[in-house]
């Protein structure tokens, strides 16, 4: 009986643990429907999660717009892309994804995305071990799949998978491989390399492993 009043109990919480993780309130929008594509719809938005938008209409309906419906949208200041069929491995978890919205950090030779997800690494019925991870999506070419990034303790595995992605800029290169670049400084270096500038460290000299 313990067992069952508390297995009820976790199921009446679990909404608000998964949803405290998105927890940030409607902003001004817009989206575009993967049927009407030459139309802007617009209202006040917010992440439900990485494949869900809601959206309050300025008439006050309320919908529910599922990535693999939608080509983009814009959420307050901050522009997403629809990424389709999302599949990457992280901390022995396959990651497999429908469509995700996947928010717009740089364009030009390179595209950076950002992707946040909730990784589950418990017991998959009880979604009880869920943690957000933000993950870099990568591509040096528009018809090529997207590489995922993420942050690791190992600070070799983020120069091994961005080198690719840096070799037009031996600059670059060379401040990475000297610990001026870590995962959090990638927006600002693939920004330098889209628009050709300069890229000033900011980080502290990371410890190299």
């Amino acid at each position: 009986m313990i067992f069952r009043g508390l297995f009820v109990l976790v199921i009446m919480l679990l909404p608000t643990v998964v949803q405290a993780q998105f927890s940030a309130g409607y902003e001004t929008g817009s989206y575009v429907l993967r049927n009407q594509p030459n139309i802007r719809h617009y209202g006040q938005l917010k992440f439900r999660n990485g494949r869900k938008l809601l959206v309050e209409t300025e008439a006050g309906e309320k919908r529910r717009i599922k990535a693999y419906k939608a080509l983009s949208c814009a959420v307050g200041p901050h522009r997403y892309s629809v990424i389709n069929r999302l599949q990457f491995n992280i901390n022995s978890r396959s990651v497999n994804e429908k469509a995700v919205y996947a928010q717009v950090l740089d364009s030009g030779k390179i595209t950076l995305l950002r992707y946040h997800h909730l990784l589950n690494t418990g017991i998959d019925w009880l979604f009880l071990y869920r943690y957000p991870i933000d993950v870099y999506l990568v591509r040096a070419q528009p018809d090529s799949s997207f590489a995922a990034i993420w942050d690791t303790y190992d600070k070799s595995y983020f120069r091994q998978h961005i080198r690719p992605f840096l070799v037009a800029r031996p600059d670059l290169l060379k401040l990475m491989d000297g610990g001026l670049i870590t995962y959090q400084d990638l927006p600002r270096a693939i920004y330098a390399l889209n628009k050709n500038r300069s890229f000033q460290p900011e980080a502290v000299l990371e410890r190299k492993e």
